[in-house]
């Protein structure tokens, strides 16, 4: 009896901490002007890739009066082959699919996936970027519950070694929301031995979105490849084979009222 008066002491606390605020509709409607919608972690990887002219593959489409951009799926997997056995994460340095990052409709034994992570505004000098982090799902007593996704889906040792270890109604985190500043300021000694750095990679990160958004404000519902080749600075902008409702899962068109 004491054990469970304890458990439910705990639970009370715990839910009581917990503040869920539904993101359903955030980006609707979507203001007119220069906006992105990506995954912080595509931003993160973009800027710097610019500046030091590696290569980079997106997939675009433009709706709504804003930009959806997401890395290339295919150079992601190889992105990923490269460095498999790094220590660092460069599957998230680079971005994962925003689409299916944010809307990835995952049952679990806690309970089901109800809704999706707010958005953030970032501001570049030209562009407003509406990027978001890991998912976090609410769960069926209205709890907080993040769900680590890889490109391959939900991680394997995610599930064995973290999830199933914790109670239904626990709340956790360790995923930080990327700002301009985390963005131009990849490494700390940045700001010290290159203060130029910063605004390098802001302006060709800005330059960047800004000739994406330009491109592709002209041909909406249309989705894009966007490459940058390995050495070079130029962009190519090509219509891909892929449909809108390809490139934009139901679930994600259905949570934020886009009509395709």
């Amino acid at each position: 009896m004491m054990r469970k008066r304890i458990a439910e002491r705990l639970t009370r606390k715990r839910n009581a901490a917990v503040s869920v605020t539904p993101a359903s509709g955030n980006l609707v409607p979507i203001q007119s002007g220069h906006q992105i919608f990506c995954k912080a972690g595509v931003l993160l990887g973009i800027g710097p890739r610019l500046y030091y002219k590696e290569e980079l593959r997106l997939n675009a489409c433009y709706l709504n009066g804003a930009v959806f951009l997401e890395i290339d799926k295919d150079f992601v997997q190889e992105y990923k082959r490269i460095y498999d056995y790094h220590p660092m994460n460069f599957n998230t340095y680079i971005g994962n699919q925003f689409a299916k990052d944010i809307t990835y409709g995952v049952r679990t034994q806690y309970g089901k996936f109800l809704e999706y992570r707010s958005v953030v505004e970032t501001k570049c000098p030209s562009v407003n970027v509406l990027s978001s982090g890991e998912i976090d799902a609410i769960g069926g007593n209205g709890e907080l519950v993040e769900i680590k996704s890889q490109t391959d889906g939900l991680s394997p040792r995610f599930w064995r070694e973290v999830l199933q270890a914790l109670p239904p109604n626990i709340l956790f985190w360790n995923h930080e929301e990327f700002g301009i500043e985390e963005i131009v300021n990849c490494t700390d000694s940045f700001d010290d031995e290159c203060s130029w750095f910063k605004d390098d990679v802001l302006r060709f990160l800005d330059d960047f979105l800004v000739t994406i958004y330009d491109k592709l404000e002209k041909s909406p519902k249309t989705v894009f490849e966007v490459t940058k080749m390995d050495k070079e600075s130029g962009l190519k902008i090509e219509k891909s084979e892929k449909a809108a409702w390809e490139f934009f899962p139901e679930a994600f068109v259905k949570h934020f009222n886009l009509a395709l």
